[in-house]
């Protein structure tokens, strides 16, 4: 957007919140009359980027401040009410997410995570779908525990080389890229660490004194990417179909770990398995967070270059989200919101209805301002189960429709010019409602059993 257009829409943003604080009905409360005009303002600002995503979040804090605390906003803040948006930038969430970007640092500066991948994909071997789904499993993996961002980044880069010697397999290439893209979304929801929608639903469930540990999101989750990776590395073989039956890949391996990638990669392994045993041992996955931290920078693995590259601005995006549900729940517009007829399902219906809603509405926001702004709203549902309403929106924002705009991952597939749109939507229009439907069958008769959402 230009900064003629993104002048204007910003002041349509504000016109807009004006226009809901004006005509809201009489029943809603001056409080909560402010904090919808700040929601629309947040809607519109993350919807069409008017200004940089992270920047909207730090508007919104600033506005509940001057708008929220005091005695002229939510009078039971007090004076010092502002420290209520302030406290949830040190979050556990945040400093969860934090230990995750340094320990991803630490494996992009040693090549570790380019050395997993092409381990990874030497098991699999250059026959057409054993080389496709392994490069998903790769992708997938790394996923996990580094951004899908720069994973998609990542691999786009490690396979470019392959595509070059398959120029006379162009419908497999497409494959090949769309697999990338598709692996990095979808490996994104199997750990707390790996998106920000699944750390804003565990930090907002927290908030209200539920605690989803490391291990349960991980045996919740991963059942779901693994049937979603075999779905999708079939779809995109019979929907791209190779002519060979061997394909011509050099797969040598090309980094070797030095003593010190050792060490970080030993760092890492203990930090995992720490946050996935953290049920047993008691310490706080945020804590285990800051001890990876600790170790990393202390030991002087990783130094400011990398604690600068962290992607602080995901850290403050977070935060936004956080304070806009703190703002929501104290000015009583989260529970204004959820008596109107939209939100009169009940049960499974409304799980239903919210998946719905933030899958369509991730493909054309981000998926962490999508979670944002739903989950706070869920939550102040009376009468239904915070758990499975928080994790369904967090994972089905990372099943939406497959389009440039939809994630970074795709963005970064249809820059390579291997593949088109009408490509992305061929497939990923199908994983997008297959993705949905095996979400909700989980929810319906499996996941329950796993983190107690019966």
């Amino acid at each position: 957007m230009s900064k003629r257009g993104s002048f204007i829409a910003g002041i349509g943003a504000f016109l807009s919140a004006g226009a809901v604080y004006y005509f809201l009905p009489a029943d809603c409360a001056e409080p909560a009359r402010r904090m919808a005009a700040i929601f629309v303002i947040a809607a519109l600002f993350w919807a069409l980027e008017i200004i940089p995503l992270f920047a909207t979040s730090i508007g919104i804090v600033l506005l509940q401040i001057f708008l929220l605390a005091g005695d002229h906003g939510i009078p039971e803040l007090g004076k010092y009410g502002y420290r209520v948006f302030f406290n949830p930038f040190a979050s556990p969430i945040i400093m969860l997410f934090l230990g995750g970007f340094v320990l991803a640092q630490g494996f992009q500066r040693y090549n570790i995570d380019k050395n997993i991948a092409m381990r990874l994909l030497r098991l699999f071997g250059t026959r057409p779908y054993p080389f496709l789904l392994g490069l998903m499993i790769a992708t997938a993996f790394l996923s996990m525990w580094i951004s899908n961002t720069a994973t998609a980044a990542l691999m786009i880069m490690m396979i470019h080389p392959f595509l070059s010697d398959l120029k006379h397999e162009k419908k497999f290439t497409k494959a090949i890229v769309l697999a990338v893209a598709f692996a990095a979304g979808i490996g994104g929801i199997a750990t707390p660490v790996s998106t920000p929608p699944n750390a804003i639903a565990i930090g907002m469930l927290e908030h209200q004194g539920i605690h989803i540990n490391f291990f349960q999101w991980m045996k919740m989750a991963i059942p779901l990417e693994i049937l979603l990776i075999l779905f999708i590395s079939v779809l995109l073989y019979v929907s791209f179909r190779p002519s060979q039956k061997n394909l011509a890949l050099n797969l040598d391996l090309k980094h070797p770990l030095n003593h010190r990638a050792k060490w970080v990669l030993g760092i890492g392994v203990l930090t995992a398995g720490l946050w996935m045993t953290s049920a047993w041992h008691g310490i706080h996955e945020s804590v285990v967070a800051l001890v990876a931290v600790l170790l990393l920078t202390g030991s002087g693995l990783i130094g400011k270059a990398e604690l600068k590259a962290v992607e602080w601005d995901i850290l403050i995006l977070m935060w936004g989200g956080l304070a806009m549900g703190e703002g929501m729940e104290r000015s009583g517009l989260a529970n204004w919101v959820i008596g109107l007829p939209l939100f009169s399902q009940q049960g499974f219906g409304l799980v239903i209805a919210f998946c719905i809603v933030s899958a369509l509405l991730s493909t054309f926001i981000s998926n962490t301002a999508t979670v944002n702004l739903l989950i706070p709203i869920a939550l102040s549902i009376p009468g239904e189960n915070p758990v499975m309403l928080a994790t369904a929106i967090a994972l089905a924002s990372s099943f939406d429709i497959a389009l440039p705009m939809a994630t970074p991952p795709m963005a970064i597939a249809y820059g390579t010019g291997a593949v088109s749109v009408r490509d992305m939507l061929k497939v990923g229009i199908i994983f997008s409602v297959v993705a949905n439907i095996v979400l909700l069958a989980g929810f319906r008769y499996v996941i329950p059993r796993t983190i107690g959402l019966g």
